[in-house]
């Protein structure tokens, strides 16, 4: 973001937005050490002393303090620098003059935006359940059919509907609602829930041999509509040809391993645990998906240390192993072998990131892939039993189990 030029700072907008989008301690820190020159267009700018560069860095830190990520995309951030800086460039002496005022202004500016409600529907392919999936956390899954055409038509829209019809019509589909001021931003958050409710899917089912035993397509024709303007976006990227068959026969164990989940992605406020168990979702279930052994096994890890290492520990392959033996069996002797396993393919895992002499077989990605899934199941249940809301206590907890 920031490049250091003859004592002077030049900021970079685009990469100032991201690292608004992605908060991090050091951007107001480098903002306000040294004079900056922000960059609006070739050939224009303007200098800012130390005061003046300290008041930039205030309105970034403001930036990050209202979380206003999670609303707002990175165009529409943009845009609203972008704008604020030309202001400033038409007259610096009067920004200058009123420099609080000015940045006031601009902060009123973003925190006035309203945020919208909207209802954003994913195609998902050629994906077949001869039963109804439901909904998992706040994702609803139906099946598009002509009432759902007619019911976007009421709000004129008929002639874009019919043309979205081909990618939805008959296919199972991901609808859930989010809060957001634009469809950018509304359609990103919408995406990650519907990511982890299929990856939560993709869990449950696991690897045949190496390969994920189903295969779902990545969502990616999407309709997005605001509730309270009527305004619509859509996004239509292919019309997959392929998708897997979910079983009827799997009716009865799928509902029961989303269960174990349904407590925890249902809740609007999520601690920070629960947090670590979506995560732990999404790499498990990218896990599946992943062709290369190597990158399998670092997921399924990855997917089991947000669940139970807590943060700046070290010596994790001995944790992991040792709370997953309690979690797995209630027999030492089995515990010592689970212990022994987990300890000795972590230490693989650690080979193939440092580069060291590895081979890992189909059967080790077998071993790790039931591991993962149901530990993750088990853990999400117990937190939700016992009332668990932090890591701390989660670990007390296991190592309490005989």
């Amino acid at each position: 973001m920031v490049k250091i030029k003859n004592k002077e700072i030049i900021v970079d907008l685009a990469r100032l937005t991201e690292l608004c989008l992605k908060p991090t301690e050091s951007i107001t820190k480098s903002l306000t050490e040294s004079a900056v020159m922000v960059n609006i267009e070739e050939g224009s700018g303007i200098f800012l002393d130390k005061e003046e560069a300290s008041l930039f860095g205030k309105i970034i830190a403001a930036l990050l303090g209202e979380h206003l990520s999670e609303y707002v995309s990175e165009k529409s951030l943009r845009d609203s620098l972008w704008n604020y800086l030309r202001e400033v460039l038409k007259n610096p002496d009067e920004f200058k003059k009123n420099k609080s005022g000015k940045v006031q202004k601009f902060l009123n500016s973003l925190s006035a935006r309203p945020c919208f409600d909207w209802i954003v529907v994913f195609s998902l392919g050629n994906l077949k359940c001869p039963f109804s999936l439901g909904t998992i956390g706040g994702v609803k899954f139906f099946t598009f059919k002509e009432a759902n055409i007619d019911e976007w038509k009421v709000f004129g829209h008929k002639r874009l509907y019919e043309r979205l019809a081909p990618y939805f019509m008959g296919k199972i589909c991901a609808e859930i609602k989010v809060q957001a001021y634009d469809p950018d931003k509304a359609i990103v958050k919408a995406k990650f829930e519907v990511d982890t409710a299929l990856n939560l899917i993709r869990s449950c089912y696991g690897i045949r041999g190496t390969r994920a035993a189903i295969e779902i397509v990545d969502p990616l024709n999407v309709i997005a509509k605001n509730l309270q303007t009527g305004a619509e976006d859509s996004r239509l990227a292919h019309d997959w040809s392929w998708g897997s068959t979910i079983e009827a026969k799997d009716r009865e164990a799928l509902s029961n391993y989303i269960l174990c989940f349904d407590p925890i992605l249902k809740k609007t406020q999520k601690t920070r645990l629960d947090k670590r168990i979506v995560r732990s979702i999404n790499w498990c279930g990218e896990a599946t998906r992943d062709k290369n052994l190597e990158d399998k096994l670092l997921k399924y890890f990855t997917a089991l240390e947000c669940l139970l290492v807590p943060e700046g520990e070290g010596l994790k392959g001995d944790i992991l192993g040792e709370l997953i033996a309690k979690l797995w069996t209630l027999s030492e002797e089995s515990r010592d072998l689970i212990r022994k396993d987990i300890t000795e393919l972590y230490e693989r895992r650690s080979d193939i990131v440092h580069g060291s002499e590895y081979e890992i077989s189909e059967k080790d990605i077998t071993e790790i892939d039931l591991v993962t899934r149901n530990i993750i199941a088990v853990v999400s249940d117990i937190i939700h039993k016992n009332n668990i809301e932090t890591m701390a206590r989660l670990i007390d907890w296991i190592k309490s189990q005989r």
